[in-house]
């Protein structure tokens, strides 16, 4: 069965929604990292996730993300239940929906930042090679980052180096971003940096999730959740 989410239901407003959610781990199966999860976040919604270490935070967003499926509960994914899917299917949804930024950028240093945004693209074997060149022109425009294009990642900034990471979420043109604390190893000046694209692109109607730390940073979003011991606390 091939999951896909355009002919969902555009009259509903809510892209994720989870209820009841609980998350364990095989090897701690009465360990719950996350207890009775219930949230709802909207199409074009920007929210942060906030909360202590070992709070549950990453774990949520790998849920949200289809990179861990629930122990028990619900996930609709844009009026999609796929709280039953299997692996194969969360990963061609990760592929085709869901653009994913980490806080050590993920990035591959030897390779040039034009060949680290193309990876996603490899696993598309529908796509063009010049598609594929359209598509990371098009993702290094919109991080302002067409003239390191050749550059190796080794020598950008931190700050360069988090703008090829989004470029490389967005190069699949995702519906929903997840980021887990894209500025944490920043420096202000290059937080609010890219704190402001995260804004451009959300003004574009992509959906941005975001763990943070920083309430400073978390202010900027439309919304903040706490988490506590893995609940929902605010």
């Amino acid at each position: 069965m091939k999951y896909t989410l355009k002919n969902a239901n555009e009259d509903n407003d809510n892209i994720i929604e989870i209820r009841n959610v609980w998350k364990s781990y095989k090897e701690e199966v009465d360990k719950f990292i996350l207890k009775d999860i219930n949230l709802s976040i909207k199409k074009g919604e920007m929210l942060a996730i906030i909360g202590e270490s070992g709070s549950g935070k990453t774990t949520l967003l790998n849920l949200l993300g289809c990179l861990s499926s629930i122990t028990k509960g619900v996930y609709m994914l844009n009026t999609h239940n796929i709280s039953l899917a299997k692996e194969k299917q969360l990963l061609e949804i990760r592929n085709r929906y869901i653009g994913f930024i980490m806080q050590e950028f993920g990035l591959l240093e030897e390779l040039s930042v034009y060949e680290n945004v193309k990876i996603p693209l490899l696993f598309n074997d529908q796509i063009s090679f010049n598609e594929m060149n359209s598509k990371v022109d098009t993702a290094l425009k919109n991080v302002s980052m067409v003239e390191k294009s050749s550059h190796k990642v080794k020598f950008l900034s931190g700050g360069q180096k988090q703008r090829v990471a989004i470029a490389r979420a967005l190069v699949i043109k995702p519906r929903i971003i997840l980021a887990d604390e894209p500025t944490g190893s920043l420096d202000k000046e290059s937080s609010n940096d890219i704190i402001s694209l995260f804004e451009k692109l959300n003004e574009k109607g992509i959906t941005i999730v975001l763990v943070t730390h920083s309430l400073e940073i978390a202010k900027t979003c439309d919304r903040i959740i706490k988490l506590s011991d893995g609940k929902i606390v605010v």
